[in-house]
């Protein structure tokens, strides 16, 4: 019966019932060797299963020409035959390549509706993963070794097969090879947690807005940040390993003759070995509050005038063990005195401004 399109009958070929264009093939399963298994992305088997999937196609009458779009559809109307036998064919590759894929991957595939978007569907999953399939195959280029138990022409097989695989995949950019080599460089198993986090960043970027590799170091930064304070918080640092509570850190001030803080007798801060009240120190056996008097007044007499001198008659007279800095003196109403060694003249002590606290001299 002759077709009708806007109202003009076509006519099928008469060749079409005789010497069909499209003749029916079957797939050669039997050919179908178990050691190459299911297309799974989780194994990164593509490149082996393609080339087994298109060997057993070509071995089919040419089957393989339905996976590329290169065996045109016949006009229903010119060759319904023809079209019938090519839409067998196609169906026949269809499940033949659904056969032969994992569950994961039918999920991905169930909406295609030709083999030809099937085959194209499935080259676009596995063949441009981009970063995270490049460093699972470059890790396995790296750990490939020649042996003299294994023929040498085999290993060199073998890293030829990968190498292809690695640049089918896409040639990387600057950018992207940073990423891969940070991904290589982040494969110990302490750092899996943040391995795994990139990961996932990655997959589910896109172009608009790219996991580049500018977002992997703000990822390490932040645990190099939450791993250093939970250091801290696990391993307090005690005040005595702070610098500034250090006997290395008081000894090197003792030293330092420029320092004015650090006692070079007794090694204590914020005082002079001239005013130390320790024992075998400039004022060993006085109190602080002598000690700190006498700091002061030394930095007084230059200026005091000398009318507020006691007269040398009312002067108590200073113990012979006497040193070179102001003494502390008390006369026999208990009222103390500040002598000064080099001039002999005493005043009286509340004539000396209020002084520091006494945590001015810590021992």
């Amino acid at each position: 019966m002759a077709a009708v399109q806007n109202n003009v009958a076509i006519v099928p070929l008469s060749t079409d019932i005789s010497h069909s264009s499209v003749v029916v093939r079957t797939v050669r399963e039997g050919h179908w060797t178990s050691e190459h298994g299911l297309l799974d992305l989780s194994v990164n088997n593509w490149s082996s299963w393609s080339k087994h999937v298109e060997g057993i196609l070509q071995m089919s009458g040419g089957l393989d020409r339905y996976l590329h779009g290169k065996t045109a559809e016949p006009d229903s109307a010119l060759e319904p035959r023809a079209n019938e036998n090519w839409q067998i064919n196609d169906a026949a590759v269809c499940a033949f390549l659904r056969s032969k894929c994992a569950p994961a991957e039918l999920s991905i595939i169930e909406d295609s509706k030709s083999s030809l978007a099937t085959w194209t569907t499935l080259l676009s999953r596995h063949k441009l993963q981009g970063p995270i399939s490049q460093v699972s195959l470059i890790q396995e280029a790296l750990n490939v070794r020649y042996s003299t138990s294994t023929p040498f022409a085999e290993t060199t097989a073998h890293i030829r097969s990968l190498n292809k695989r690695i640049w089918d995949m896409g040639t990387p950019t600057v950018d992207s090879f940073l990423v891969i080599l940070m991904l290589i460089a982040l494969s110990p198993d302490e750092l899996r947690n943040v391995r795994d986090s990139i990961i996932n960043g990655i997959s589910s970027s896109n172009a608009a807005a790219p996991y580049t590799a500018t977002n992997i170091v703000s990822r390490l930064e932040l645990e190099q940040q939450v791993r250093s304070a939970e250091a801290a918080r696990l391993n307090p640092v005690p005040n005595e390993a702070h610098p500034a509570f250090s006997k290395s850190s008081r000894d090197t001030k003792s030293r330092d003759p420029k320092s004015r803080d650090v006692c070079s007798h007794c090694g204590g801060e914020r005082h002079q070995a001239e005013f130390c009240i320790q024992p075998g120190g400039n004022m060993a056996g006085q109190t602080i509050a002598d000690a700190r008097a006498a700091k002061f007044a030394k930095r007084a007499l230059k200026n005091k005038p000398k009318e507020s001198a006691l007269p040398s008659s009312a002067v108590p007279k200073p113990s012979k063990d006497s040193t070179s800095s102001p003494s502390i003196i008390h006369d026999a109403n208990n009222r103390a005195y500040i002598v000064d060694s080099t001039t002999g003249n005493a005043y009286p002590l509340h004539a000396f401004p209020s002084t520091a606290s006494e945590a001015h001299f810590s021992r």
